[in-house]
């Protein structure tokens, strides 16, 4: 449960620094936990009994469980690959708040479906069977998991009213010739961005997406202007956020 990234296992000097478990052929990566500590500060790692992924859900039935169907069975609908895993309006094609897959929005996502504000409210799958919130229901993905419920109570702060946005304000219908220059929330077709080493929501929002900092944005295999745009000259626009209009 302690945070670490991948570091130049050649030039990091960190005395932590090891190779990848996974057998994968690349010899300039290394993992270091020391690399992911805040300076002069000692960090509080949880122990294990307080990590996540030893997380007794039973005792907090109604919390996200941060777990969702198989990634590729989602990825195969147009789904993103986390859907449900934290509270997030998953159908609202905000996908600057959460991830998105092909199909970003209400629209696409549950076409035979009535639309309404239920499209921009936070949700998350909870254990239905220990979870006693009045609203948990199954998943309309009707894909196998049979501990997964939705419930938008679950995602609610105590004692707070949610402002949840109405059907006229939510992403997923919102009116782009009334702000012609705002991001427009789509890009090119993902599989032609990956197959180009590109990320996925290339352009989708506004960030620097050539920066080569994979803590602010997505990245797909080429992460910054060296491998993105090998024949442009580099210069301060590798730093400088956009998004496609």
């Amino acid at each position: 449960c302690q945070p670490w990234c991948f570091v130049d296992k050649d030039l990091c000097q960190n005395p932590d620094v090891e190779e990848s478990k996974l057998e994968l052929t690349n010899p300039k990566l290394g993992i270091s936990y020391l690399a992911c500590d805040m300076p002069a500060v000692t960090p509080q790692y949880p122990t294990e009994a307080e990590c996540p992924w030893n997380y007794d859900f039973t005792a907090n039935p109604c919390e996200c469980l941060q777990k969702t169907f198989a990634a590729e069975t989602l990825e195969e609908r147009g789904f993103m690959r986390d859907y449900g895993h934290y509270c997030a309006a998953w159908e609202d094609g905000d996908c600057a708040s959460h991830s998105c897959g092909n199909y970003t929005d209400c629209r696409q996502m549950w076409p035979a479906e009535d639309k309404g504000a239920w499209c921009c409210q936070p949700w998350c799958f909870v254990d239905k069977d220990l979870c006693q919130n009045p609203d948990v229901e199954e998943s309309k993905l009707e894909l196998t998991n049979p501990k997964l419920g939705i419930s938008y109570l679950a995602c609610d702060m105590p004692a707070v009213t949610p402002q949840y946005p109405t059907e006229a304000e939510c992403p997923w219908n919102y009116d782009f010739t009334a702000n012609p220059c705002e991001c427009l929330q789509k890009t090119f077709a993902a599989e032609t961005l990956e197959e180009r080493g590109f990320m996925r929501d290339y352009g989708h929002y506004c960030a620097a997406w050539e920066d080569g900092d994979c803590a602010s944005h997505s990245c797909g295999n080429y992460t910054d202007c060296r491998q993105m745009w090998p024949a442009e000259d580099k210069g301060a626009w590798c730093c400088q956020p956009w998004c496609f209009v």
